[in-house]
């Protein structure tokens, strides 16, 4: 019965919906010894369709956690959504819907695509980080990080709108404007919520090493939390006052020729009130972005009226204020060597300062040996640093900091979780009571897209009552990041129903860490610290164990058009239905996963890498119709046709001899003939060689290639061959159940077609994995072919140890070949190289 995907891959799904399939089981469910894989996807934002990127991730994803299942594993394979965010609150802006009726559309239509895919996710853990159910809880942690001391308010310098009324995130600011309104944007202190990521700082970094993640992305992570060894030091302002800062290079501070601060120093804010000029520069240096400042080849200063003084030489050095220094790294003060920094260097010849050079080394950057710095001089740069912290008597430590930041949480807008806290004019700010939440996001709110956050504009939001004094009080109108709610939301999957904890102990503690996961490389700082940092506080807080969330880590490339990202303004998006509605969702899921390794990018160039798929899994299909035809089994196979799958159960320890249509049993090894062995030994060997691909390499396409290269050999066996019935039946039983995780449509039916849910062993998604035969691994003998003046007359079987002489000797004896070689003169014999072939040349 010839496969018809567009109508049988909807039932196929169904019957495994139906049969709760995808189930993953609840602690108390699990075994004694049981073994449980965590195979984890990021956590999409419904942006109303799927695009290919998706399909790769999700299928990747699928292929494990569907081998896992196989291999005896109990498997957690879930999905939600990550549904704040602005492209929801943009919406109701233009379309005047509200963001919730938007993201529940989206979600619906994203979900059916996904299913289409027939991707084995556990949907009764769905979530959705918009509901209350879930971001009552991301309020409930803010309130335990309150108690533990997590969280606290500062002020800090954000990207702002006045017209919008609204801090931006980075990428929202273009050319110092907001990207969709043109508003102008500057740079603002504003008092802001902080998550304290840099009370785990170093753990965050010592714990690097023990991941099985990509090199890169580590690397990434390190730069990110930036630790630096150095020393703090302050310099006295010329008529009164301190500035301090932080250099890694000490062993240069005879080198110091000028002072940089950044604009939002308190010390150049004070300036700026009596210097035009300088206040005129400030402004300049707000409306750019932080982003550009950072990595601007242009960097600008503005000399100031003020002096600090040096503390070995008494010497006056001139302040500036730079546009490359930022108030939120470091101290925001630098020390100008411009001998000895590349930076430095560049600012002192644009600016005309002397460039003093106190480190003889190879390098003009590198340590060294000390010059021209007075009682230091001669020293090595290390032992200068210990003998100036010393001298500077206090003036001066040793120290370590970090690139890496407070995380500021708060954001005025709308779509996103209530910050829960109230501001009373007696109490000040109080944190909301645990059994008042959620704080839930209002209604009557006003989405116009300017002025200040929606959330302002509702009565019944605003008014409250203090939960420490009772009086009438203001409710917090920030909201969460919204990376607050990708931070721990694999955990919430465990335990998606619990009404009294974000999810259980028992739970976190039977599934994680994550065993696999799987998303892009542009996660690699932010969302994938935020996601450790969290999981360390949720473990000090006793509600998780260990020390890291997600254990191995697997970035998969990109799916490009014509060299370049898909993407909507590009006009070069190919639309997931359209390929299934064409060719199934098994072909596309065979393409995505043959076309490159995961880590790889992969250009659409058209349909034809789908034809292609869909062309093998047409071969594999008259592979089966072929067998059973011969067999007899498409005969059973009819009179079984409306017998419904076997129910879920456990087939581990079951031969695949016993699923036959036909009762022959497989044969003794010595009993086989040669190519009977040959094709056993090919069996096996893709066996072990796929089993490894999934299980420890984790290398997809090669998994599709050893199928296609098994289903040459299956096709190679004589239809004449002895035993041809039960090798094939045996081969093919092992071949559709290493096809079912990556094209599980078809191996469902093919599993059904080969006779197995006759004897109700359940579904192939189901069964258990093949084990490879190590009487099979290694051939003892190897089958040789018999040219005669090039054409094919015999073959022959040699021990795999044969030398030359012995193959000639078989092959000049091979029965087959004796009619082509009588009375004829042998002109040559030629062995080519790999000792699979003889070549006998005769004349006559």
């Amino acid at each position: 019965m010839p496969f018809q995907p567009l109508t049988q891959e909807p039932e196929i799904q169904r019957r495994w919906l139906e049969s709760g399939a995808f189930r993953a089981k609840r602690s108390g469910e699990l075994l004694p010894g049981s073994k449980t894989f965590y195979m984890l996807v990021m956590l999409p934002y419904p942006s109303g369709r799927i695009h290919m990127g998706h399909v790769r991730n999700y299928t990747l994803g699928d292929v494990t956690a569907r081998f896992r299942r196989m291999k005896g594993y109990e498997v957690m394979h879930p999905l939600g959504w990550d549904s704040f965010g602005l492209p929801a609150e943009n919406a109701a802006i233009k379309h005047g819907i509200h963001p919730a009726i938007w993201t529940r559309k989206n979600i619906e239509e994203m979900k059916g695509q996904i299913q289409k895919m027939g991707i084995s996710y556990d949907w009764d853990r769905e979530i959705a980080s918009f509901q209350d159910d879930y971001y009552r809880w991301n309020q409930w942690l803010f309130l335990k990080m309150w108690e533990a001391g997590d969280v606290f308010r500062a002020m800090r310098t954000v990207n702002w709108c006045e017209e919008l009324g609204t801090v931006l995130a980075n990428e929202q600011v273009v050319d110092g404007k907001d990207e969709r309104t043109g508003f102008p944007v500057v740079q603002k202190p504003l008092e802001q919520y902080f998550f304290k990521t840099t009370k785990y700082a170093d753990e965050l970094l010592e714990c690097l090493d023990g991941l099985d993640w990509p090199e890169n992305v580590k690397t990434m992570q390190r730069n990110w939390i930036g630790r630096s060894e150095g020393a703090r030091l302050a310099f006295d302002l010329e008529g009164g006052g301190q500035v301090e800062v932080f250099t890694t290079r000490l062993d240069t501070l005879f080198g110091v020729t000028f002072m940089a601060l950044s604009t939002e120093h308190p010390v150049i804010e004070k300036a700026a009130e009596a210097d035009a000029a300088l206040k005129a520069f400030c402004d300049q240096v707000a409306s750019v972005s932080r982003e550009e400042r950072l990595t601007s080849d242009v960097k600008l200063g503005h000399r100031t009226a003020l002096s600090v003084i040096h503390p070995f030489t008494g010497d006056k050095v001139p302040v500036f204020a730079a546009n490359y220094v930022l108030m939120d790294y470091g101290t925001g003060a630098v020390m100008g060597v411009p001998a000895h920094d590349e930076r430095d260097h560049e600012f002192a010849k644009k600016y005309g300062l002397p460039i003093p050079q106190v480190i003889e080394a190879e390098s003009e950057w590198d340590l060294g040996t000390l010059i021209n710095s007075g009682e230091f001089t001669g020293m090595a740069s290390e032992d200068a640093v210990t003998a100036m912290v010393a001298k500077l008597n206090g003036r001066a430590e040793k120290t370590t900091t970090y690139k890496l930041k407070d995380w500021g949480l708060s954001r005025q807008r709308y779509w996103g979780t209530p910050i829960p806290t109230v501001h009373c004019d007696h109490c000040g700010v109080v944190p909301e009571k645990a059994e008042n939440l959620p704080v839930r996001l209002p209604e009557d709110v006003a989405f116009t897209g300017v002025g200040p956050s929606p959330l302002t504009t509702s009565r019944s939001f605003l008014d409250c009552v203090c939960p420490a004094c009772g009086k009438p009080a203001r409710r917090e109108t920030d909201t969460m990041d919204t990376f607050v709610d990708s931070s721990w939301y694999w955990l919430r999957y465990l335990d998606p129903k619990n009404t009294e904890l974000p999810f259980a102990k028992a739970e976190s503690d039977a599934w994680m860490p994550v065993d696999l996961y799987v998303g892009g490389i542009e996660h690699a700082t932010m969302h994938l610290i935020y996601a450790r940092f969290f999981y360390k506080v949720l473990r000090d807080l006793g509600l998780a164990s260990g020390p890291e969330p997600f254990q191995k880590l697997i970035c998969q490339g990109m799916v490009l058009k014509d060299g370049s990202k898909m993407s909507k303004s590009k006009g070069n998006i190919v639309d997931p239905d359209e390929v299934i509605s064409k060719y199934g969702a098994d072909a596309l899921r065979l393409f995505m996963i043959f076309a490159a390794p995961i880590e790889k990018e992969i250009d659409w160039t058209g349909f034809e890498g789908i034809e292609g798929a869909s062309r093998f899994l047409k071969r594999v299909t008259r592979m089966v119709e072929d067998h059973l035809a011969m067999t007899g089994g498409d005969r059973l196979l009819a009179d079984a046709r409306d017998v419904p799958p076997g129910t879920p159960h456990s087939v581990s320890g079951q031969s695949p001899a016993t699923s036959s249509v036909t009762a022959e049993p497989l044969p003794a090894k010595d009993q086989l003939s040669a190519e009977e062995k040959a094709l056993l030994i090919k069996l096996n060997q893709t066996i072990a060689r796929l089993t490894d691909d999934l299980e420890r390499r984790y290398q997809f396409n090669t998994v599709v290639s050893g199928l296609m290269e098994l289903s040459n050999a299956l096709g190679d066996l004589p239809a004449d061959a002895p035993h041809r019935s039960a090798v094939m039946q045996h081969a093919l039983d092992a071949f559709v159940r290493m096809m079912s995780p990556v094209a599980p449509h078809l191996a469902e039916q093919l599993w059904s077609q080969l006779g197995n849910q006759l004897e109700n062993r359940g579904l192939c998604m189901q069964a258990a994995w093949p084990e490879a035969d190590p009487a099979f691994l290694e051939a003892d003998e190897v089958l040789v072919v018999v040219q005669v003046n090039g054409k094919v007359r015999g073959r022959i079987t040699v021990p795999v140890q044969a030398g030359e002489e012995q193959r000639r000797a078989a092959a000049l004896a091979c029965v087959e070949a004796q009619p082509h070689l009588a009375g004829k003169e042998i002109v040559k014999v030629v062995l080519p190289p790999g000792g699979k072939l003889v070549s006998i040349v005769v004349k006559g």
